[in-house]
């Protein structure tokens, strides 16, 4: 058997052409992009107030939600907290709705929970949930946020008691994360008696239990002069290059404030104001989670409610369309010292 030659100029096209085949593979794997929206409840189409957080157990992303419930015609109470899940941020799978206690697990619960916050603490996640044991329409009784704990073997049917963290009717909204000194902080929103407006609440701990309540956050989230917000829900903190960056929710974007402690906030701007071009994203970016994948990435989940036109504030008198929300996905970037977000950018991740 005999070999034909080959010269140098054909072997470097057989060397472009296999790089040229290995970047095609390459790029197949790494550019997809996340589906926009990249999920809906199954059930009622009501899924908001999303929190993101990773499982170093199973190597994967969890997305728990207050599941609302539109299709039924009693939208905000009555509500369970639904649970997806993602190896890569990509393809997301529904896990159903948390049990607590070994009761709910249903898409229709008889207590009302909103808006976790949760945080992962050695072999276990803690969550702190606002819930309400009256469900009576539209929006329930009083309301307390309450610490439950579950192993990271099981954070769906594995939700147990520990206690009420934040005893007051009008408590909503916790989230947390670890400060500068070490402890944890839990920021939320609240409405105290005889105040003429609700306002943010920090608190800490060291042991997840006992808590010190230090009033309203310092800084510029409560100045209305500065921003001029008079109501704000839904905060979320996150710690990304060198500072801490908080978001709320006053129902017209997401005010962004920065801190260099956790404790003392500069507001920023703010974010996902502006209508985006993808499907069910044209409306303001609602009560959102923020998660730091790596040194130099960090994305953003919130809710859309994109068939709401904003000139009526009244969720109660909102059609069911218009009630109906779905979860989109968004990166973060830091500019010239600011946290931005342009929703319409493409995003690469690895399948």
């Amino acid at each position: 058997m005999t070999f034909s030659r080959v010269n140098k100029s054909q072997v470097k096209i057989l060397f472009l052409g296999l790089i040229s085949c290995l970047c095609i593979s390459c790029t197949s794997v790494y550019l997809r992009v996340p589906n926009a929206p990249f999920f809906a409840d199954p059930n009622y189409n009501g899924s908001t107030d999303p929190e993101i957080i990773y499982n170093p157990v199973t190597k994967e992303f969890l997305v728990y939600y207050t599941s609302r419930r539109p299709l039924s015609g009693n939208s905000f109470v009555s509500t369970p907290i639904g649970v997806i899940s993602s190896k890569n941020l990509l393809d997301w799978t529904f896990k159903g709705y948390c049990s607590f206690d070994g009761n709910g697990g249903d898409k229709d619960s008889p207590m009302t929970f909103w808006a976790p916050g949760m945080i992962v603490v050695g072999d276990s996640c803690h969550m702190y949930v606002t819930r309400k044991e009256d469900s009576t329409p539209p929006w329930g009784g009083p309301s307390k946020v309450v610490h439950y704990v579950a192993p990271l073997t099981d954070m769906i049917n594995g939700w147990r008691f520990v206690d009420v963290a934040i005893n007051e009717p009008n408590a909503i909204d916790a989230c947390l994360f670890k400060n500068s000194k070490g402890s944890i902080t839990m920021i939320y929103r609240n409405c105290l008696t005889g105040e003429p407006r609700c306002g943010t609440f920090w608190a800490t701990s060291t042991d997840l239990k006992n808590w010190e309540k230090h009033g309203l956050v310092h800084g510029d989230v409560e100045n209305v002069d500065k921003h001029g917000f008079h109501y704000q829900e839904g905060p979320n903190v996150i710690f990304w290059k060198d500072y801490y960056w908080l978001i709320t929710d006053p129902h017209c974007g997401l005010p962004v404030y920065r801190s260099k402690d956790g404790i003392d906030w500069n507001y920023q701007g703010l974010i996902l104001d502006k209508p985006g071009n993808r499907l069910y994203d044209g409306t303001y970016g609602r009560h959102a989670s923020m998660i730091v994948t790596s040194d130099d990435r960090a994305f953003i989940v919130y809710h859309v409610e994109p068939l709401r036109n904003y000139v009526e504030y009244d969720d109660t008198r909102l059609s069911i369309v218009e009630q109906l929300c779905f979860l989109q996905i968004a990166e973060l970037k830091i500019v010239d010292g600011k946290l931005i977000c342009e929703r319409d950018a493409l995003i690469h991740l690895r399948e």
